[in-house]
């Protein structure tokens, strides 16, 4: 697959998340989780959800932890082919540069 598919298509897939979903069937039912969490979609959020046992948000969730393996799995790809590709490693030189290309140099 071409680099430029492969940052499309992680687009699509960071697009593709979900949380707004469980923010909305957390407010029709009145849901609130403790002050404790005060960050949303933190490791100690999402246990808080999982302890509510509500079926939709459980199942968002588990689309959540999907999503966000294959956007890891493909940022790794996105990374071996920058290494390849010299006009990728010029452009990430640029400031400016797209917010997915900043975040994969942190999984560096």
């Amino acid at each position: 697959m071409e680099l430029r598919e492969l940052v499309r298509h992680r687009l699509v897939l960071v697009r593709m998340k979900t949380k707004n979903s469980i923010h909305g069937i957390m407010l029709m039912k009145g849901i609130q989780v403790s002050n404790a969490c005060t960050h949303t979609f933190t490791l100690q959020y999402m246990e808080k959800l999982k302890e509510l046992n509500e079926y939709r948000i459980n199942h968002y969730i588990s689309l959540i932890e999907s999503l966000e393996q294959e956007i890891k799995d493909v940022s790794r790809k996105i990374i071996l082919l920058t290494k390849e590709n010299k006009m990728a490693k010029l452009l990430m030189t640029i400031p400016g540069r797209p917010i997915c290309l900043h975040k994969m140099d942190d999984e560096r």
